[in-house]
């Protein structure tokens, strides 16, 4: 079964980073493609402001980057410990682990496999 993601909503240095990430992206196609420097050609050859957009660009990247990083581990951080009733095998067992004493009660299905129930009362 396919865990959902862990998502968080976009803040500014995020919107910024995919912005200048869809600028580079776009200027590099142009100079892979056609040879045209988007950014040299609004700017200047390798002026100060040209500079300062590639390098923009460039920490966008690593923003990036950090950011996957850091979404990755919490998705794979999120599926370590599965709570009672969700992931695990599927079976009552790992269900039955997390309900302990004369609270747990086990309501079974009458064909049995993976619908099984645990109830508390």
């Amino acid at each position: 079964m396919a865990r959902a993601m862990t998502s968080r909503p976009m803040n500014a240095i995020d919107w910024i980073a995919m912005v200048l990430l869809i600028v580079g992206g776009l200027n590099w196609g142009l100079v892979g493609l056609f040879q045209f420097d988007l950014v040299a050609a609004i700017f200047g050859e390798m002026t100060l402001l040209s500079r300062i957009v590639y390098i923009a660009v460039g920490l966008s990247a690593l923003w990036s980057l950090y950011t996957a990083a850091k979404l990755s581990s919490a998705t794979a951080n999120a599926g370590a410990a599965p709570r009672a009733g969700y992931g695990g095998t599927g079976g009552t067992a790992s269900r039955a682990a997390a309900y302990s004493g004369p609270e747990r009660r086990k309501v079974d299905r009458p064909y049995g496999g993976p619908d099984r129930r645990m109830a508390l009362y």
